[in-house]
């Protein structure tokens, strides 16, 4: 049995597109939308629409924001408990798809073959951007991405694309549209206690790794991304900052390592910075 989560913080506009296309399917697969705790006016318009026109899909309220691993969390132990879902899909509220049955029946192929996660070709309206599937991180790779940067950024993007022009499995997919297997992501939410934001993509790939779990990126199965550009904005830096401090110790607790990326980073978003006055 499979259910659809959405997490929402402040996003009523994308989420209201996102549900009208959802309305039709919500009775055949569960739905369940997440409000990581919002805005107290935001919230109640989310509210009213789900009541008067998408009465079939479930909505939760987290009492905090819980960020985004601990919030999907609670969505899926919902489907769970309430639907016994042994799969989920997880959507961002920026997503969309001309043809959701589509996406789900092809999606749920990949149950059968043990699948932790089964990621789509994520796609960018009016961008040509490639962002899914995500390379293989690794402490040297990820410090020479910095200090290379903002060549290293074609260059990874280039890789990036060339990637997802065949399905296959990698080491990990983006984490805006994706399937995954609920009994698994349970069990590992102890990997996700300190982690608030971004980074959440790597420790999925990290942890497939370390259990020889599968994750698996269809090219078929194609969801649009309403999403900006990449390099438009720095704001995630000091989440992803402290995710990756986070993440060094779960998987590797290097001293010298660590303190060479970390400096690295640092480096990283002070040419960020200088590129950005140009653009």
């Amino acid at each position: 049995m499979l259910g659809i989560v959405i997490l929402n913080y402040n996003s009523f506009e994308h989420l209201y597109n996102l549900l009208k296309e959802l309305k039709e399917i919500a009775n055949t697969w569960p739905v369940v939308v997440v409000d990581n705790r919002s805005e107290e006016a935001g919230f109640q318009r989310l509210k009213e629409f789900i009541h008067s026109e998408c009465s079939s899909v479930n909505l939760l309220r987290n009492p905090n924001n819980l960020g985004y691993f601990k919030g999907n969390l609670e969505g899926v132990k919902f489907l769970k408990e309430q639907f016994s879902c042994t799969h989920a899909l997880i959507l961002n509220p920026d997503v969309g798809s001309d043809d959701w049955r589509g996406v789900i029946s092809t999606g749920m192929e990949h149950f059968q073959k043990d699948i932790f996660i089964a990621g789509p070709r994520i796609v960018i309206p009016s961008f040509t951007d490639v962002s899914s599937p995500i390379l293989r991180f690794t402490t040297l790779s990820e410090a020479f991405f910095n200090f290379a940067f903002p060549l290293s950024y074609i260059l990874r993007r280039y890789l990036i694309a060339r990637k997802s022009r065949r399905s296959q499995y990698v080491f990990a997919v983006e984490g805006s549209a994706y399937f995954i297997d609920v009994k698994k992501m349970i069990a590992i939410q102890d990997y996700f206690k300190d982690i608030f934001l971004y980074g959440e993509e790597i420790i999925y790939g990290k942890v497939a790794e370390r259990n020889s779990w599968k994750i698996y990126y269809d090219y078929n199965i194609v969801i649009k991304h309403f999403h900006p550009p990449r390099m438009t904005g720095s704001s995630y830096e000091s989440f992803y900052y402290e995710s990756i401090k986070k993440m060094l110790k779960m998987f590797d607790a290097n001293p010298i390592g660590e303190a060479l990326l970390l400096f690295s980073f640092r480096y990283k978003m002070f040419i960020r910075s200088i590129v950005s006055k140009f653009l």
